[in-house]
């Protein structure tokens, strides 16, 4: 309470009239008033006057503080709950208050906010990449030592609804207390607008710089402030170099009355223009304008500079153009026309080639368009033609018949446009094209379509139309989910027509036991691989395939089904057509044509060898006939025993080389083999007997006769055990530890081979197999081991021939042969040969070799140099006369001169100039009963027959031995 003055009058007063009697009591003989007792008095009330005075005043000082400090807290309230902007209190990191706006902004209440850490209402995350509780923590340490924090926050309300803020935080001291005080001021809006306008900004920019032009500006002396544009790029402009150097520099002109330099000075005085450069063979047109500040004052110019080379280009493609439209006009294979009120303006020469009028006939006011329409036609010309008056939407197209000059009616269409309307009635642009024979084409097609209807039905094959159900047309691509798409077709795509041929294919009843079942229902034993079928129809929008399925009654068949799909005119499909046959019963067929196809491949591949080796046999048996002949001539006149041993070494050497020759002509037709009468025991006996003396002695060689009776087959005896033996060593490699072979012999039926082969006949065969218990071969190797030069068999081991020598041997003897083979089990081959009922009888006569006349004389025709020689010393060895000629040419000739002496000719085939043929041709036509021998190292059977017809005497292969020689010739003189 206040102390007022009154009431220090009274303290006063009181005080001094209780020390006045205090002292009176203490000293009752003194008086009352004496000068001691007032003095004590007074002072002691001056004393109490002065602190109730000082206690007055002080206590008003108080006062008017308290009022000041409650009335500034009253303001303070006031601003915290008014204010615009969110205002809380935080000891440390930790809300205690805050105003009304702080509720709103973030959504919540006072008992949502009041005791949580401000990085609660923000996301994990600030924009700049930190966390927000590190550095929330960060500025509230700044704030607290005394610096005041002003930034922007990402905040969320919440309901985690996110919102840009300005922050700023200061310390607030209260009762020796420090705190933060934060204003957070919502700049959403702000941010939002600031994010578009950097974006248009932005886009701005890059639109500049991207504008298909060349932009630049200058000062007001013409010096280059900027330039920019995506033809920067494209002239090759480097910009640094450029900037604040003049246009004169920047365009290298030199005068002053150019254009580029007179338009940007007129640009100065306010003038826009126009002008054109050139640069790097392109046309740019530019145009320049004042640059003008805020005031309107100008500072500068502008320019933008394009492109205009195509622009020029395609003005110029543009006249052609008219000029080409209009020979397209003259020369359109469809007629032309303008049109106004039923009167033609202009037709064109087809125009005038469908109706037969000239453009001067009908190009003029007195004749009317409907003279040249049918009348049943134009009451519907007429219709459009108010219909177009009225503004209504016309079809552009339609058909009608004329009437040509020469009064032919024919079947038009016509496509017209409206060009121009008019008070008085519509220009239009019409386009007619005679269809006469498309509805002649039409009637056909309509007849195909009944005759593919019939087809459908009636085909032997089945046919099929299989579809979704309508709304459930689907598209086929990788934006969709193509297993799930497979999956409902599978399950909803049903048969809607099949023909006769379909249902009896499923052994149904009828058409209605088929219709509506699904791929799932015709399918369901091959599921997996029908949905592989549906995914490449789908794919590819065909397919053809074989797949296994089941009939309606349980029984197994194969289909070879051909199927398309059907597109609606959006893309989507919605079915698919298919043709399907039932091949159960020609699989088996089929197997046994791949087989024989795969016999005439490895024929054919023999055949390419036959050719190649034929070549070469004819090389080497010329080398071996010189190399033969020389040593059998050396050996008649040596005397020396070691020179003749050598010969005789030299003289294997080639028996050997020509065995390998031998067995290279096995695969040409040179080779004609020996036939005879042949028993099979004995020759498996004799290759036994073989093999015994020659195989190791851990290979045990057996013989499995199953003939019933005595059987023979025709064959040549050295050809067959040529293939035995082969086999043979074949089996003997396949058991390098040793084994057993066995060969079998049985009987074979006509309908085995017909099983096996899928070969027709009426012989019987007897079949010949080679057996072992060896190593076996896998199936891969199996499909080449007849193939030639194939061969298993380490380098210098095996050719690779002798398997295929042996199947060429066989398929010479008209026979078949097969192989069977089990890995670690062992390999059967097994040869088919055509059997004989009875041994032929075949008496041969050998009387000896009569004396050779030695009077005779023999021309010999080779190219051959030391051939030639050899076979001269040969001959006159033998007593008789011997010219001798290079080349055909030279033996014609000197047969001419001495025709009458010589009595034989001896020539080779294959030489220069003029071949043997040719030379055998020209001799015969001097002397047609000359005798003639040819020698060769390569000769075919066919050409061998075609010569004998001929009436050549005889045929020498070679390499020969004089023996053979003197043996021919001796023959062919003695049977004359």
């Amino acid at each position: 309470m206040l102390i007022s003055k009154k009431f220090i009058y009274i303290s006063v007063f009181l005080v001094f009239i209780s020390i006045l009697l205090i002292i009176k009591i203490s000293n009752p003989g003194e008086s009352l008033f004496s000068t001691g007792h007032l003095l004590v008095s007074i002072i002691s009330s001056v004393i109490l006057f002065v602190i109730l005075n000082y206690l007055r005043s002080t206590q008003e000082v108080l006062s008017s503080s308290q009022q000041e400090s409650y009335e500034k807290g009253q303001r303070y309230q006031t601003l915290f709950k008014s204010a615009n902007d969110a205002i809380f209190i935080m000891d440390g990191e930790t809300f205690i208050d805050c105003n009304e706006k702080t509720l709103e902004m973030f959504g919540c209440k006072r008992e949502d906010i009041i005791g949580q850490p401000p990085y609660k209402f923000s996301p994990l995350w600030q924009p700049d990449g930190r966390d927000s509780k590190t550095k929330a923590l960060e500025l509230i340490g700044e704030a607290l030592k005394g610096n005041p924090q002003f930034f922007e926050w990402t905040h969320i309300k919440l309901d985690g609804t996110p919102f840009y803020a300005e922050v700023s935080l200061n310390k607030l001291e209260l009762s020796g207390k420090n705190y933060i005080q934060a204003i957070v001021r919502d700049v959403t809006a702000r941010k939002k607008t600031e994010f578009e306008m950097h974006e248009k900004l932005t886009r701005l920019r890059i639109m500049y710089d991207q504008l298909p032009a060349l932009i630049w500006t200058t000062d007001r002396n013409l010096n280059l402030l900027s330039l920019s544009g995506s033809n920067i790029k494209q002239m090759d402009i480097d910009v640094s170099q450029h900037i604040e150097k003049s246009i004169a520099e920047f365009f290298n002109v030199h005068d002053i009355y150019s254009p580029i330099i007179q338009k940007h000075l007129l640009a100065l005085k306010g003038e826009s223009g126009t002008f054109e450069f050139t640069h790097q063979g392109k046309i740019y047109q530019a145009t320049v304008e004042s640059l003008k500040n805020p005031s309107g004052e100008i500072e500068g110019t502008i320019c933008v500079a394009q492109d205009i080379t195509e622009e020029r280009r395609a003005l110029e493609e543009l006249r052609k153009k008219d000029e080409l439209y209009k020979l397209l006009v003259e020369n359109a294979s469809d007629g032309i026309y303008l049109l106004k009120n039923k009167n033609f303006i202009f037709v064109n020469p087809k125009f005038e080639e469908i109706t037969g009028y000239r453009a001067e006939e009908v190009c003029n006011p007195g004749f009317n368009m409907m003279e040249i329409i049918t009348p049943k036609y134009r009451k519907i010309i007429e219709q459009r033609a108010e219909a177009r008056k009225r503004g209504e939407n016309i079809s552009p197209k339609y058909e009608f018949e004329i009437i040509t000059k020469n009064g032919d009616v024919r079947y038009v269409e016509a496509n017209t446009v409206p060009l121009k309307i008019f008070e008085d009635g519509i220009q239009v642009l019409g386009i007619l094209r005679d269809i006469t024979d498309e509805k002649r084409s039409q009637q056909i097609q309509e007849k195909l379509q009944l005759q593919l209807e019939i087809f459908f039905r009636a085909s032997m094959d089945g046919c099929l139309f299989m579809l979704v159900p309508e709304g459930e047309e689907f598209y086929w691509n990788d934006q969709n989910n193509k297993e799930k798409i497979l999956e409902h077709v599978f399950k909803n795509q049903r048969l809607t027509m099949v023909n006769r041929a379909f249902v009896q294919q499923y052994a149904a009843r009828d058409e209605n036991e088929l219709l509506g079942k699904t791929p799932q229902d015709l399918f369901q034993d091959n599921i997996d691989e029908a949905k592989r079928i549906w995914t490449e129809l789908f794919d590819n929008g065909h397919v053809n395939k074989v797949i296994k399925t089941r009939k309606l009654n349980g029984e197994e068949m194969w289909l070879d089904v051909q199927y398309v799909v059907m597109y609606d005119q959006d893309g989507k499909i919605f079915g698919h057509f298919g043709i399907q046959r039932d091949i159960t019963k020609n699989l088996q067929e089929d197997a046994e044509r791949k087989k024989l196809e795969k016999m005439l491949i490895q024929a054919q591949k023999l055949e390419a060898l036959g050719t190649l080796s034929g070549g070469i046999a004819h090389d080497m048996n010329n080398i071996l006939s010189i190399i033969k002949g020389a040593v059998e001539l050396a050996q008649t006149k040596s005397k020396n025993d070691e020179v003749i041993n050598y010969l005789n070494m030299i003289n294997n050497s080639v028996e050997r080389g020509i065995s390998v020759v031998k067995q290279l002509l096995f695969f040409s037709k040179a080779r004609e083999p020996q036939m005879s009468t042949l028993s099979p025991k004995k020759l498996l006996v004799d290759v036994k007997n073989i093999l015994n003396s020659t195989f190791p002695k851990n290979i045990f060689i057996e013989l499995e006769d199953e003939l019933s009776e005595l059987s023979f087959i025709n064959g040549d005896e050295g050809l067959l055990q040529q293939a035995l033996i082969n086999l043979a060593i074949n089996s003997r490699d396949a058991m390098p530890q040793g084994g057993k072979i066995t060969f079998l012999l049985r009987s074979c039926s006509n309908l085995e081979i017909l099983n096996k082969f899928g070969i027709q006949t009426d012989d019987e065969f007897i079949t010949i197999g080679v057996n072992d218990n060896g190593s076996g071969i896998d199936e891969d190797t199996l499909t080449k081991i007849f193939d030639p030069f194939f061969t298993t068999k380490g380098p210098g081991k095996g050719t690779g021939l002798g398997l295929s020598i042996v199947y060429r041997i066989i398929t010479q003897h008209g026979g078949y042969i097969d192989v069977q083979s089990r890995i670690n089990e062992g390999t059967t081959f097994l040869i088919y040969l055509p059997k004989i009922r009875k041994k032929l009888n075949e008496v041969r006569k050998s009387g000896g070799i009569p004396k050779i006349l030695p009077t005779k004389t023999i021309l010999i025709i080779d190219d051959e140099d030391m051939l030639r020689e050899l076979l001269k010393d040969m001959l006159v060895d033998a007593g008789f006369n011997v010219m001798t000629a290079k080349d055909g040419y030279e033996g014609v000739e000197i047969y001419m001169q001495n025709k009458q002496k010589i009595d034989l000719v001896i020539s080779d085939i294959g030489m220069p100039r003029m071949g043997g043929e040719e030379t055998f041709k020209k001799i015969k036509a001097i002397n047609p009963s000359v005798k003639f021998v040819f020698i060769s190292g390569f000769l075919e059977i066919d050409k061998k027959q075609e010569l004998e017809k001929r009436g050549i005497s005889g045929f020498i292969q070679k390499p020969f031995k004089a023996q053979d020689m003197l043996q021919l010739i001796n023959k062919i003189f003695t049977e004359s």
